[in-house]
């Protein structure tokens, strides 16, 4: 299959079957850039890549061991607590002790001047209370070590907890655990929703996986960079049938990967 900046040619066939599975993205993704002749080659994908495997790259505990080298510093370590001393380097609220630097009780004080020089007392006592507050709730929810939980996730998972982080002290350890058990199903379920409908896609408008794949990483490109504002536009760049191109147009903005 060929195709050049100006002209993207999709073979109309459909040589794996009504049986073809979509193969994953990141097995068949073809940068769409310009080479010195403005023409690129690239060759088809194998039959054997199936929905499956791409699923199958994402199961828990299938990530490759790292050394201790690769990890980089421990969350421990990048938060600047003192295990012996039980202190962060960089409290909360470090900077309250320049309340208390230059007050003096003096016999000579007013009883003005000691009522507000006891109120400032109350006022440090109080935001130590809250330095202490926030220093207990990370020693209890242990977050100065990495979530068991989140080393079985996939980044795009983990940061779509991140979100989630701002509930954290309105629940407890337990509660919080099974509101992002919740989420992160959601989020599996919707994405495996989201790639059996790109699979009947396929089916239904006799599309080749590789080919729609390509397709939609270079209307992506094109999107992103102006030159496709409308499905009409999109024509111009595939010499298949308008009426597929209008039904991979609508996928790419069902999926959320570019706005209208």
């Amino acid at each position: 299959m060929i195709f050049s900046i100006n002209t993207f040619r999709i073979e109309d066939s459909y040589k794996n079957g009504p049986s073809s599975r979509l193969p994953s993205i990141s097995n068949t993704g073809t940068t769409c850039s310009k080479k010195a002749s403005n023409m690129v080659q690239v060759k088809e994908q194998p039959d054997s890549l199936k929905l499956d495997d791409h699923l199958s790259g994402r199961s828990f505990g299938s990530k490759k061991p790292k050394s201790a080298e690769d990890e980089g510093p421990s969350l421990l370590e990048l938060s600047g607590y003192n295990l012996k001393r039980q202190e962060f380097e960089i409290e909360y609220d470090n900077d309250v002790e320049q309340l208390l630097a230059d007050m003096e009780f003096k016999e000579t004080d007013t009883q003005e001047e000691r009522e507000l020089k006891l109120r400032v007392l109350r006022i440090y006592s109080k935001r130590l209370d809250e330095r202490k507050r926030r220093k207990d709730f990370i020693l209890e929810r242990n977050l100065l070590y990495p979530s068991p939980f989140e080393e079985q996730l996939s980044q795009e998972e983990k940061d779509l907890c991140r979100q989630y982080d701002v509930y954290m002290c309105f629940h407890s350890k337990e509660e919080h655990e099974e509101l992002l058990n919740t989420v992160v199903s959601e989020h599996r379920i919707l994405k495996r929703i989201h790639e059996l409908k790109e699979k009947q896609l396929c089916r239904e408008i006799r599309l080749p996986a590789p080919h729609y794949l390509r397709m939609l990483e270079f209307m992506t490109i094109q999107m992103m960079s102006g030159n496709i504002n409308q499905k009409s536009h999109a024509y111009s760049f595939f010499q298949i049938e308008p009426t597929k191109i209008d039904r991979v147009y609508d996928m790419l903005l069902e999926k959320g990967m570019v706005q209208q």
